[in-house]
């Protein structure tokens, strides 16, 4: 689901809160159209939704990206691969070396001429 809503969003710029889109995406993935316009019409789970936007709110969290690792640790917006690299190693408690040639977070990408 959460695929065919990126590609009707950034692949066709279609309108992602649009009832309609909702319902085309819910059909493409094969999950159960009627129910799906059943919950979009009610309130079903509003009361859940809004209680893990509350959560995530008061965690600190008020855009996206945001990454939460190990339910204790949150990185905020877009980062570089060598950002990750460097807080993924200080969160693990290891320290990165300095500079090499090829590191593990250079693994499997071509080197640049």
């Amino acid at each position: 689901m959460k695929q065919a809503l990126f590609d009707a969003y950034f692949g066709e710029a279609k309108n992602v809160s649009d009832k309609d889109v909702l319902l085309e995406a819910v059909h493409a993935v094969g999950l159960d159209a009627a129910e799906a316009e059943q919950v979009l019409d009610s309130d079903r789970f509003a009361d859940i939704v809004r209680a893990d936007e509350a959560k995530w709110q008061q965690a600190g969290i008020s855009s996206v990206p945001a990454f939460v690792i190990n339910g204790r640790y949150l990185i905020s917006g877009a980062q570089e691969r060598t950002i990750w690299c460097r807080r993924c190693a200080r969160l693990s408690g290891r320290t990165l070396r300095a500079p090499q040639p090829r590191s593990r977070c250079d693994a499997g990408r071509r080197p640049t001429a």
